[in-house]
C-alpha cells in the first residue's frame, strides 16, 4: 500500500466511523477534558496551526467550526485541515481566483449559496464556515467519499491537495488520541 492509498484509507475509515456511529461522536465533537467548553480544544489546534491569530480570533473560528461541523455532521478537525490548506486559517484571505475567506468560497461556483450575502459578509467567519461546510456536505453526499468531496470542493482532481488535507486531518486525529 503506497502512502497516498494509506492516507485515503485511514481518512475514509475515520470519516466512516464518524458518520456511522454515535459512539465516535466524542472523538470529533467533545473536548478531551469534559470540564472545558467543547470548542476549546479546537482553539488550541487552530492557534498551533496559525500562531499569528489572537486567542480571541482562534476562539471565534473554533466556535464557528464546532457549530457548523456539528450541524452538517462533519468532523471539525477536517474543517480545520481544509481551512488550513485553503487559507492558512486567515479569515481575510482572497485567492488569485477571487475565492473568499477561511474556506475560500468561490461565489461564481456557488451563486445560490452566496446570493443573500455581500462580498464583505463572505469574509465573516461564521458565514464563511457555514457556507463552506454546506458545500462540503453537499459534495460528500454526492460523491460518497471525502476524497471525492474534496476534489469537487476545489473543482479539480488534484491529488496533492486532497492528500495534504487528509494527512493533516489524520495526523491531528492521531495526535489528539495520543494526548
Amino acid at each position: 500500500m503506497n502512502k497516498t492509498t494509506a492516507i485515503i484509507f485511514m481518512s475514509t475509515a475515520l470519516i466512516f466511523a464518524y458518520t456511522n456511529s454515535t459512539a465516535n461522536y466524542t472523538l470529533f465533537h467533545q473536548a478531551p477534558v469534559l470540564k472545558i467548553p467543547p470548542h476549546s480544544y479546537l482553539t488550541k489546534i487552530i492557534q498551533r496551526k496559525q500562531p499569528r491569530l489572537t486567542k480571541a480570533k482562534a476562539n471565534q473560528i473554533a466556535r464557528a467550526i464546532y457549530k457548523h461541523s456539528k450541524y452538517y455532521k462533519l468532523p471539525p478537525i477536517l474543517i480545520i485541515a481544509l481551512s488550513e490548506r485553503e487559507s492558512s486559517l486567515l479569515p481575510k484571505s482572497t485567492s488569485k481566483k477571487s475565492c473568499i475567506g477561511l474556506m475560500q468560497i468561490n461565489p461564481r461556483a456557488h451563486p445560490n449559496k452566496v446570493k443573500n450575502f455581500s462580498r464583505d459578509r463572505l469574509y465573516d467567519i461564521d458565514t464563511n464556515i457555514k457556507i463552506g461546510c454546506s458545500i462540503l456536505k453537499e459534495y460528500l453526499t454526492k460523491t460518497g467519499t471525502i476524497s471525492g468531496a474534496l476534489q469537487r470542493y476545489i473543482g479539480a482532481k488534484n491529488k496533492s491537495y486532497v492528500n495534504d488535507i487528509l494527512s493533516s486531518f489524520t495526523d491531528e486525529i492521531i495526535l489528539q488520541q495520543n494526548k
